[in-house]
């Protein structure tokens, strides 16, 4: 429940800082439960204008059957080896990460935490 909470106040806040509080107030009232996802991976690619990363994972390990997922990066907390926070400039192309993220009502994937590995 403590962690739900939290995820609807970064996302609140979020929209709040993107798109004014009148996309606030829309967000709480659609706001329910949010359930965020895992991938774990290799960066393949960085885009800065988009502010996105593409991750590389294996969805089946017994085909050995790889797939790429697309991240969008907003306010997420990254975190290097030492758990110090990083900011985005800090995510390189074949970097091991892992990625808490929910997928938002346009089926964007959107990254809430991001540890480099």
């Amino acid at each position: 429940m403590i962690k739900n909470i939290w995820i609807i106040s970064l996302l609140c806040g979020a929209a709040m800082l993107f798109y004014g509080a009148e996309a606030l107030c829309q967000m709480e009232e659609e706001a329910g439960e949010v359930e965020s996802n895992y991938v774990r991976g290799s960066i393949t690619s960085v885009d800065t204008e988009a502010s996105t990363i593409v991750i590389n994972y294996v969805q089946d390990e017994e085909n050995q059957i790889t797939k790429d997922i697309t991240i969008m990066v907003m306010n997420s907390q990254i975190m290097d080896k030492n758990y110090d926070t990083v900011g985005f400039d800090a995510l390189r192309q074949g970097d091991s990460v892992a990625v808490e993220y929910i997928t938002d009502s346009e089926n964007n994937n959107v990254a809430l935490n991001i540890w480099l590995k």
